[in-house]
């Protein structure tokens, strides 16, 4: 089985889409599957269980598979492309040879999730992070289901029960829900009690699009109960 992500390389590790895509690959080997992750870099993790392969462009600007792309899947039984909404409308037929179940990594945020708690010193000082997001609220559900239709993929695979619910209301067919994973050796061991309070550090804008608030609400809701 085969994982197509772009951008998968170790300077990204643990952001989106490595994230996802190495967890697919890691749960695919878990399950006695020969995991393949085919991108447009390199750069597995040391002990991953699966192999990456790199394999140059993956989707071209026209929406269309690469050569090579096609041909790396050759005797593969599946594919997981991880894509976003804006790729999506702009995919045509994939023709990959192999059943497509696309993975999507993208939230479907509303307009005004986006821009109604920022002033416009924050949009402007933001504007490169909320680029995309704000591209992929704008597009209409008719582009999207054009997309997925033309793509010729079988499935769609949410990562949230939230993106689901979105962009089923677009139009799109409701799909699987898979949700990311964090691997084991991820997690750092318990603190003894004596070591005082635990301090964490966010590092990045506080902004609700990169999931800030909901970290604060996830530590309060620990102190609250005493953790």
């Amino acid at each position: 089985v085969a994982v197509i992500c772009p951008g998968f390389s170790a300077e990204r590790r643990r952001r989106q889409p490595w994230h996802v895509a190495d967890g697919i690959a890691r749960g695919l080997a878990a399950l006695g599957h020969e995991a393949l992750v085919l991108t447009d870099t390199a750069g597995p993790p040391p002990a991953a269980p699966y192999r990456a392969q790199r394999v140059g462009r993956l989707i071209g600007r026209d929406g269309r598979a690469s050569p090579a792309l096609r041909e790396a899947l050759t005797g593969f039984d599946r594919a997981f492309l991880v894509t976003g909404a804006a790729q999506l409308a702009r995919l045509r037929r994939l023709g990959l040879g192999v059943p497509v179940s696309l993975v999507m990594a993208s939230p479907r945020l509303y307009v005004r999730e986006i821009l109604g708690r920022l002033g416009p010193a924050a949009l402007w000082r933001e504007r490169e992070l909320l680029a995309l997001p704000l591209l992929n609220a704008l597009l209409p559900g008719a582009a999207l289901r054009a997309g997925f239709a033309r793509s010729g993929a079988d499935e769609i695979v949410y990562l949230s029960p939230s993106a689901r619910e979105r962009f089923t209301r677009l139009g799109l067919p409701p799909g699987r829900l898979l949700l990311p994973q964090v691997e084991a050796a991820a997690i750092p061991p318990p603190l003894s009690p004596d070591r005082g309070p635990l301090t964490v550090g966010y590092f990045g804008p506080a902004l609700a699009l990169r999931g800030a608030d909901l970290a604060l609400r996830v530590f309060e809701e620990a102190v609250e109960r005493g953790l």
